[in-house]
């Protein structure tokens, strides 16, 4: 799943996941929302770190950098949430040992 506010709707949502677990395709999307709502996983951004990032921008403007000085910066951290009960379902086995930190929906 893309964020697209024209296609991404409540109404469109839940036809998709319907319609993909029917067929037992796994959708991957971008936010935790749509995981509780039955995707398989997300990969999103960790906030309280980009609010981090965002803050060690600000603080090198305040200290007399120019703000086009400073690069374009990606999100240094991510946050990866499971649905276990999607998966089961999907038949995709989880070694959540494996996951690491992600976050498991059970």
């Amino acid at each position: 799943m893309l964020p697209d506010t024209t296609v991404v709707t409540d109404e469109t949502v839940e036809f998709m996941l319907l319609t993909c677990l029917s067929h037992r395709i796994p959708v991957l999307t971008f936010s935790d929302k749509y995981v509780e709502m039955g995707a398989l996983m997300a990969l999103a951004v960790d906030p309280y770190d980009l609010g981090r990032q965002a803050g060690e921008m600000v603080r090198r403007i305040l200290g007399g950098a120019s703000a086009g000085s400073i690069p374009h910066a990606a999100p240094r951290s991510t946050v990866l949430t499971v649905n276990s009960k999607i998966a089961r379902k999907l038949g995709i086995p989880l070694n959540e040992e494996a996951m690491g930190r992600a976050r498991i929906i059970r």
